[in-house]
């Protein structure tokens, strides 16, 4: 194994000599230094490939022919790029202003073919013009001191490149992952529109603009493609090892399917944090393109949706023709999501099969403290419904017990197993409920269709209209209502038919904000139970009315489960599990037991609020230490302060995006934010982002988002003024209006969501007026999506407001 500083310090030196005018045929170098010369000529070989980012930094000259340097800006394996203007004399550039240079290595014009390659791609790049390219000017040559250098000329950009952007988040977040890719995908289209392909698609050649576009740079590779007699096209490796296609490697034609797997590469990337592809040795790492599938996307840290994991394999396919393509249809995939037809067409073998385990959205900042018994309840109930004795069980918990936390680890301890799993959520004001989540979530969108008539052929007639009222929590359009009694009867048929096959664990999460005729269909759910393999978990803030569950508590199956606060000593090993400083744990578990009453999100919040007064700050090892400043824990008496604590340190730019969705509700369209706030859909994205890893108060969800706790999005709201509040949902609405077309439309025929979306949110704004011609198509849908509370708190909202409502109408 060859000493890395030792060969950048010989790449230094023979570069040197090249500076100076020597020889640029590498190999007298090479017999010059017989020991390291076998690793040397690997490199060399290579060079292209390779990030020389490591080597000693290159003399900057003042000036390359009619060019002045302004500075460095960096250095690949093709040359090294400078911040350059134009002089009055430039000739080859008609561009004035600021330039970008990319001067080659000296040892490239060298290689046999080589000018002739580059400038024949210089000329290919100039054919491209896309808003999500850099424009590609000239390429020229200027002598510099003793030799003759070679240059490209390029559009100066600024912004930050993808591998910045992935070095300041860790991942990047799935929504913000999908518009990063659709604009790549845009670009890649452009270039291959040309005639050309890339071949060097990669995070450094991916730049955000600071006005936050996605833009494709260095075309330094780029050739036309389905010329087979084109010098140099065949048999030469040209671009990156860790993201070039298997074509690449093996001589084969290379064409834009080649970007395309590049494409795959950089998504799972910025979705994972890690090259799918990196080995040890460079002939590992084309082994691995030529051989090794990549890894499931969907199992990496990031819970990245069944979508993006689909098209991420899609791309990353070893046959060019088995791949998703082209560039165009890719970028139209990921405008379209989970409703394009690519998707629609095969969702449903995606996202279905048994094993496959759900994703709960929740943090796991440590691994699970003071559980065991809770943990040990759901196991002894899953084992009684695995040998045909299901039951279920009412998970209770105040706000912040961790009881999504627990529902997670308690999947962990069934992951693999031979079982089907579903997992879904209510939220406040969202007509999406669990039991639709949990169902998709399993069979896919259109995979629901084909699981009712699989389970429960003899449904008939009433499937198109029970698959729409369960998927979608709604009425079918036009078509005859649904009974709920028939909803009830069916989805109880298709769970049994479910654990016929295979032991069934269903678990909906946060009961308590599903309106009270949807709990009505879980009890049938818990009754469908009894008797089969089958495990119901409901989990639940404390509150729902006793009433409610007393038919619950009459069947023998139902367990109720209540979930305690932690024990100081509990504490303490969350703490110690958090700082990784035991005595550190010790002299504060006490004080912060008592402060937090034992509920882990307290215990979080108070950690938070210690590092950011810098009373305890990290080591270079990962743990805490304390400054010795620690007088007494000072914890604010009502969770609202934790949470504007936390609040507190996020960018004015950064809360207005959360001031946007917390007036949208738990759940929000960042895309409908970026037109409220008049900023792009990237920038608001970026923003997500850094919130997510960072601040923590956002998670996303594919395209959208939803905050990391009821509390955050509530006391945002809160601290807004009514003015300010009433500002965003009048903007609301109108942003729905231009985004969907809908001006001008007759409110009766507009999709119901949509009338109800523009109902809620115009009578709350200045003029409610404007809403009121969606509130009685608003109550209708509501009305028939079982969402009857909803309804009447619309339509008394819509009473409450002076003089809105009169005669007929009130």
């Amino acid at each position: 194994m060859h000493d890395r500083r030792r060969l950048a310090d010989l790449l230094a030196e023979w570069q040197d000599l090249l500076d100076r005018g020597g020889d640029p045929d590498p190999e007298g170098f090479l017999a010059a230094h017989p020991g390291e010369s076998g690793a040397l000529r690997e490199l060399l070989d290579c060079l292209p490939l390779v990030d020389l980012a490591f080597a000693p930094p290159i003399r900057v000259p003042s000036t390359i022919g009619p060019y002045r340097i302004l500075r460095r800006i960096g250095a690949g394996g093709m040359g090294t790029v400078y911040l350059a203007e134009t002089g009055p004399d430039c000739a080859c550039c008609r561009s004035t202003g600021r330039v970008a240079l990319k001067v080659l290595h000296a040892h490239l014009p060298g290689l046999p073919g080589f000018l002739e390659r580059f400038r024949r791609e210089a000329e290919l790049g100039g054919r491209v013009a896309h808003e999500n390219v850099v424009r590609t000017l000239c390429s020229d040559s200027a002598r510099v001191g003793a030799r003759t250098v070679h240059f490209l000329v390029t559009e100066y950009v600024e912004g930050h490149t993808l591998r910045e952007l992935l070095r300041r988040l860790g991942t990047v977040p799935e929504a913000l992952l999908r518009e990063v890719a659709r604009q790549i995908a845009a670009g890649l289209a452009a270039i291959h529109a040309a005639g050309i392909v890339h071949r060097d698609l990669k995070p450094e050649n991916v730049m955000v603009t600071h006005d936050h576009r996605v833009r494709l740079m260095d075309l330094g590779l780029a050739r036309p493609f389905g010329r087979t007699s084109t010098p140099g096209s065949r048999g030469t490796f040209a671009g990156t090892l860790l993201y070039a296609a298997p074509e690449q490697f093996d001589g084969r034609e290379v064409g834009p399917a080649a970007d395309l797997y590049s494409l795959g590469v950089v998504m799972h990337e910025l979705a994972a944090g890690a090259n799918p592809f990196r080995r040890d040795r460079p002939s590992d790492v084309r082994v691995a393109h030529l051989r090794s599938p990549a890894p499931v996307l969907d199992r990496a840290p990031s819970g990245s949706s069944p979508f993006l994991a689909a098209v991420v394999s899609g791309l990353l396919e070893k046959a060019p023709a088995d791949r998703l393509g082209p560039a165009a249809a890719v970028a139209g995939i990921l405008e379209r999501g989970e409703q394009s037809p690519w998707w629609t067409g095969r969702g449903a073998g995606v996202a279905a099969g048994p094993g496959r385990r759900p994703e709960v959205l929740v943090r796991r900042d440590t691994r699970l403290v003071g559980r065991g018994e809770d943990l040990a309840a759901l196991r002894t109930a899953w084992e009684r419904a695995r040998a045909g004795q299901g039951g279920a069980v009412f998970l209770e918990g105040e706000a912040g017990i961790g009881k999504s936390r627990l529902l997670d680890a308690f999947f962990d301890t069934v992951d693999g197993e031979d079982a089907f799993m579903m997992y879904g959520s209510y939220a406040p004001a969202c007509a999406a409920g669990a039991l639709a989540e949990a169902l998709t979530g399993l069979f896919g969108e259109q995979g629901l269709v084909e699981a009712f008539k699989r389970y429960l052929p003899e449904s008939g007639e009433a499937l198109a209209g029970v698959v729409t009222s369960v998927r979608d929590h709604r009425q079918p359009v036009g078509g005859e209502a649904v009974p709920m009694e028939r909803v009830h009867g069916l989805s109880v048929r298709l769970v049994r038919a479910l654990s016929a096959e295979r032991p069934l664990l269903m678990i909906l999460d946060d009961v308590h904000f599903a309106e009270v005729s949807v709990r009505s269909l879980l009890l049938s759910l818990c009754q469908a139970a009894e008797g089969h393999r089958i495990l119901v978990v409901l989990a639940a803030r404390p509150g729902v009315p006793e009433e409610e569950l007393a038919p619950f508590a009459r069947e023998p199956s139902f367990h109720r489960h209540r979930i305690a606060r932690l024990g100081p000593g509990e504490v303490t090993e969350l703490l110690r599990e958090t700082l990784g400083n035991a005595g550190l744990a010790e002299r504060l578990g006490d004080r912060i037991a008592e402060r937090s009453g034992g509920v882990p999100f307290f215990v979080f919040e108070m950690i938070r609020l210690l590092r950011e007064e810098r009373l305890i700050v990290p080591l270079h090892d990962g743990s805490f230490a304390d400054t010795g400043a620690i007088a007494e824990i000072r914890v604010p008496a009502v969770v609202r302060d934790l949470v504007s604590a936390r609040l507190r340190g996020i960018s004015p730019a950064e809360r207005a995006v959360l001031e946007v969705g917390a007036v949208e509700g738990t759940r929000f369209d960042p895309d409908l934010a970026a037109r409220v706030l008049g900023r792009t859909l990237v920038d608001v994205l970026e923003c997500l982002g850094r919130l997510e890893r960072h601040a923590r108060v956002v998670r996303t969800e594919g395209i959208r988002c939803r905050f990391d706790h009821h509390l955050i999005e509530e006391t945002l709201r809160a601290e807004l003024s009514e003015g300010r509040r009433e500002e965003i949902h009048e903007r609301l609405a109108e942003a729905c209006v231009d985004r969907e077309g809908l001006a001008g439309r007759d409110p009766g025929g507009l999709p119901g969501e949509a009338a109800v979306f523009l109902a809620r949110h115009g009578l709350r704004g200045r003029r409610p007026e404007r809403g009121l011609p969606f509130l009685s198509a608003a109550l209708e849908q509501l009305s028939a999506s079982f969402q009857s509370g909803e309804a009447v708190a619309l339509a008394a909202f819509a009473l409450g407001r002076p003089g809105l409502l009169e005669g007929e109408a009130r």
